[in-house]
């Protein structure tokens, strides 16, 4: 087994040593955090402060409905803070779907085993040729997929 490292520190003398990128990250971080609390109870949705860079503000939320919520409360949240001597002019509002919400295509339906075969009765018995031939399309396309098979039928 090889030997580790002498180099290897750990994560308190990461955070507490010279390392100015790393210190600046968490300052970031935890002025980021502290003006989500000051606005979290003017803002009746779910986000988080992206970034701030010359007095922009970027909110992020998950809907676009959301982002028209923050859009109009823009003035009472730069008042806020305003008042905790935090100078912000002007809000942008993105909007990034989180991933438990992006909808997947549901699951095709369950077709029966004998649905090809009833609607080949029925094609057998209208009348009307366009309607037979589309009926007989659809028992072929359905005999097809109660196989296992996935085609669209067209």
């Amino acid at each position: 087994m090889p030997k580790p490292s002498n180099n290897i520190r750990s994560i308190s003398q990461l955070i507490t040593d010279s390392n100015d990128i790393l210190q600046s990250l968490i300052t970031q971080s935890q002025q980021l955090k502290s003006i989500e609390d000051i606005i979290t109870d003017i803002i009746p949705v779910i986000f988080n402060v992206g970034s701030i860079k010359s007095q922009k503000m970027t909110l992020i939320v998950s809907k676009a409905t959301d982002a028209t919520n923050i859009k109009y409360q823009e003035e009472q949240i730069i008042s806020t803070l305003a008042k905790a001597n935090i100078a912000i002019e002007e809000i942008k509002v993105k909007v990034r779907p989180i991933l438990d919400t992006i909808r997947k295509k549901p699951p095709s339906p369950k077709i029966s085993e004998n649905a090809s075969k009833i609607i080949s009765i029925y094609a057998n018995e209208v009348k009307d040729q366009g309607i037979q031939e589309a009926l007989v399309k659809l028992s072929k396309t359905l005999g097809k997929n109660s196989q296992g098979e996935t085609t669209n039928p067209s």
